[in-house]
């Protein structure tokens, strides 16, 4: 009995002993299989990580190499005999057999939309050093975002003054179809001789008594004098042609001139007629336009008193007079004499349905022969003391007295520097600028959708768009560059994440000023835009330095009094002729507008040349005089640029500007276009066959291991296999970068 008692208690011991022994086996698997990974996951590529701070595995044979370190760690004496001589593995209590090893899990650079590279990419990039970077393009898109209030009210105010302007096209209309006026947008039309070339057709040529000034309602002495023997004083030609009448049975002559005067009463009816439907027709055309600014001009009101503030008191008094004008126009003031539409449109239809009348009695007349001839004058006479002039005065008051053909010649000079585009001004030779592209099928990149992208293009623009103000509008709209100034609206961790990869990209590519060698010279061109090309992705930066630069430029040109008086004055000078104010205000704006282009053209110029210009534009940052930019060419803008020396206060480079454009670049396609450039600088420096896809992040591993039973056959503990001779224990690991 005690035998008995001895032999459990004695079993008991050995299970309890196998089972601890188990235990420790199974933790020792557990590290070697931990050990051995990280050993593994320790052949890091090494140019991947001296370079650009990205731990990847590439080219090796993991599993085998994994079943080496765990093969040694499993039988030291087998792997490693020439420490362990002498020894007997029968004396190694701890050793087992690999049955099998297997590699799970495995997760590759290009996995995870990016994120892999991207985190290693920030952590990198808070090595960098960001902080006072940062802070400047947070500044930057903070007046962006200022500037797009701006060019909000500036945006309303050209809306109207293109609405205004299509009304001075159709004052012309009125001129030259009621007043029969020898002008144009230039002022007086002339002949080879000089002399005023008058119209023809004019609804006051038949005029309703005795022709004068005032009879005519025109108070232009030149235009009067040169219209003067046009004027038809249509009472006298009813009156003689009543008294030829009576003559005609009594004097041979008496019927020819009879004739003559009817011929002439009937062409003057229908000219008459049909220059009256003319003016009817521009009427319709103001008076629709009129309904159409009304609403437009009292939006503007509101704008321009909320933002006083932003305006400043010298520009807010000087709109305020522009908005007066406005309001003429509009027809929203008491004084309405000069553009009393609806009163013209009245007394035009009434004269309308005059010389229709009249001219239907004439007809009438010649039908019913001489019999009813005192009848019929007597009725014409009668239908034509309807005839008036009331509320047909135009104001002739701003004409220019002469044109000086120098004067279009500038205008014209604008006109071609603007259609000719400004995209060749911006580099001094295509020569000079890098001809390397990167062809590779297997590039990163390849695996996200979009292709190269542009921020900004200066347009093609044609000779009629001139004539608006809309495609000035469009520059002030800044729609190029929503996508930075709607980056304030991301959270302050996005934020901070972004700058860290920008960090990144900042201190490991090259740019066009500061050129790094690899497959690509403009390196951070290509991760913002995307080309294959070199010589695309700078021309793709040029462009959309000159749109933020332009945006600034056009502000400050529209703003500044002193500018805009200026502008004015050589508008007034070029196309003026008729002191129209909003036809004035069109050219101003081309005006502005070339002088805007012409200093962002230079301060482009000199940021590709690597100099420091000031962000904001101001009276001692802008560069181009007015009375340049009707001859400043290429040649005089690089040889500027080359002498400028910098600019003060907040000044930002050209690596800035490339900064800048990458903010609104989503950070997976940044990501992956750095990986592209990782991958082809690696191929041309180190591996021509190198492929980032084949580099590994994370790994993990399974593996079974045997070894025999030395004190007990029983199991203490579930999912291991015991036969009784053996236990198969099997354990799962991963790790990674």
């Amino acid at each position: 009995m005690l035998a008995l008692v001895l032999f459990l208690l004695l079993s008991l011991i050995l299970v309890m002993l196998e089972s601890a022994r188990v235990s420790v086996m199974r933790a020792m698997v557990a590290l070697n299989l931990n050990s051995s990974l990280e050993a593994v996951l320790s052949g890091y590529y090494k140019p991947l990580f001296d370079d650009y701070g990205i731990y990847g595995l590439y080219d090796t044979d993991m599993e085998a190499e994994l079943e080496s370190y765990l093969t040694a760690a499993a039988s030291p004496l087998d792997a490693l005999p020439e420490l362990y001589s002498g020894q007997k593995e029968s004396g190694y209590v701890y050793s087992y057999e690999i049955q099998s090893v297997e590699l799970s899990n495995k997760t590759y650079l290009l996995d995870g939309g990016g994120a892999i590279v991207a985190a290693q990419m920030m952590e990198a990039g808070a090595l960098d050093g960001m902080e006072m970077i940062a802070e400047e393009l947070l500044d930057a898109i903070k007046l962006l975002e200022n500037a797009e209030e701006t060019t909000e009210l500036l945006q309303e105010k050209m809306a109207v003054e293109q609405q205004l302007a299509y009304m001075d096209r159709e004052l012309l209309v009125l001129m030259q179809t009621v007043d029969g006026a020898p002008v144009d947008s230039g002022g007086f039309v002339v002949d080879s001789k000089g002399d005023l070339v008058c119209g023809k057709r004019f609804a006051k040529r038949l005029v309703p008594g005795a022709v004068s000034k005032d009879t005519v309602l025109l108070e232009h002495a030149g235009i009067y004098a040169a219209l003067r023997e046009r004027y038809v004083d249509g009472k006298l030609l009813l009156t003689e042609m009543q008294a030829l009448g009576e003559r005609v049975g009594s004097e041979e002559e008496a019927l020819e001139r009879l004739k003559e005067k009817e011929v002439e009463l009937r062409l003057l009816l229908l000219s008459c007629r049909e220059a009256t439907e003319q003016a009817l027709g521009a009427l319709e055309i103001l008076i629709s336009y009129q309904e159409q600014v009304k609403p437009m001009v009292s939006e503007w009101e509101q704008a321009l008193s909320a933002g006083k503030t932003l305006l400043g008191d010298t520009q807010y008094e000087a709109y305020l007079e522009e908005l007066e004008t406005m309001k003429q126009y509009a027809g929203m003031t008491l004084d309405t004499s000069a553009y009393d539409f609806s009163a013209m449109q009245q007394t035009l239809r009434q004269n309308y349905s005059c010389l229709l009348q009249m001219e239907e009695r004439y007809v009438s007349y010649e039908k019913a022969g001489r019999s009813e001839w005192r009848t019929r004058m007597e009725e014409m006479e009668r239908i034509f003391r309807e005839y008036s002039f009331a509320s047909l005065r135009l104001d002739y008051s701003g004409i220019r007295g002469t044109t000086v053909q120098a004067e279009s010649n500038g205008w014209e000079n604008l006109c071609e520097f603007l259609l000719n585009g400004i995209d060749s001004y911006l580099f001094t030779g295509e020569e000079e600028l890098s001809r390397r592209s990167i062809v590779d099928a297997e590039l990163p990149s390849k695996s996200i959708l979009g292709d190269a992208q542009e921020l900004y293009r200066f347009p093609k623009l044609t000779k009629e768009d001139l004539k608006d103000t809309e495609f000035v509008q469009k520059y002030l709209e800044g729609e190029a560059l929503d996508g930075i100034s709607g980056f304030l609206c991301e959270s302050a961790e996005q934020i901070g994440e972004k700058l860290l990869l920008l960090s990144y990209m900042n201190a490991r590519f090259g740019n066009y000023t500061e050129q790094k060698s690899g497959a690509l010279f403009y390196q951070q061109e290509y991760l913002i835009f995307g080309s294959m090309r070199d010589i695309t992705n700078v021309r793709q930066t040029a462009y959309s330095i000159l749109g933020v630069r332009l945006l600034m430029n056009l502000i400050y040109t529209f703003t500044n009094p002193t500018m805009t008086a200026q502008a004015a004055a050589y508008a007034t000078e070029m196309v003026g002729g008729l002191g129209m104010p909003f036809l004035i205000a069109v050219c101003e704006y081309v005006i502005l507008f070339v002088c805007g282009v012409q200093n962002a053209l230079l301060e482009t110029i000199e940021l590709l040349q690597g100099k420091a210009v000031s962000f904001l534009v101001s009276v001692s940052s802008f560069q181009i005089r007015m009375e340049e930019i009707f001859s400043m060419g290429k040649a005089g803008l690089h040889a500027r640029a080359a002498a400028y020396t910098g600019g003060t206060g907040f000044c930002l480079q050209y690596s800035h500007y490339l900064l800048l454009f990458m903010l609104p670049v989503s950070r997976e396609r940044l990501t992956y276009r750095a990986m592209d450039l990782i991958q082809e600088n690696i191929k041309l420096y180190y591996e021509p066959e190198f492929r980032l896809s084949e580099c590994v992040h994370s790994f993990g591993a399974v593996v079974t291991v045997r070894f025999p039973t030395r004190y007990a056959g029983l199991a203490f503990f579930e999912n291991d296999d015991w036969t009784g001779r053996e236990i198969t224990i099997r354990e799962e690991a991963a790790v990674g970068y």
